[in-house]
């Protein structure tokens, strides 16, 4: 169990030119590529609040879904929020709320 909770955020990130050829492994398959990216104002959070009921649960403020589950096990990558169902099941996320939100519009395709 988490006795506090743990909030955290980063800069959203800009791509200006190369997209996210940056990112491993995109740039494997493109020799020679170059990326501009820039670290903007707005931010993305991520929260992890402890429970006292044993279960687990996901969500999203920014598309207002929520995933809930008896245990980080019962998460897949299928679904409403693949992404973060598979982030709490890799680190084995127990008796505990994810949420996050982001400060860019949602949809934008920043600060995913």
């Amino acid at each position: 169990m988490y006795p506090v909770p743990i909030a955290t955020s980063a800069p959203t990130r800009i791509d200006l030119a190369g997209g996210t050829i940056d990112i491993w492994p995109l740039y494997l398959f493109h020799d020679g590529a170059s990326t501009l990216n820039a670290a903007i104002s707005l931010r993305a959070h991520a929260r992890v609040d402890p429970r006292t009921d044993g279960r687990i649960e996901v969500r999203s403020i920014d598309t207002d879904c929520r995933r809930s589950a008896a245990g980080w096990s019962e998460l897949s990558g299928s679904g409403e929020l693949p992404l973060l169902s598979l982030l709490a099941r890799h680190y084995q996320l127990e008796n505990a709320t994810l949420t996050t939100r982001g400060e860019s519009p949602a949809g934008a395709g920043i600060a995913g």
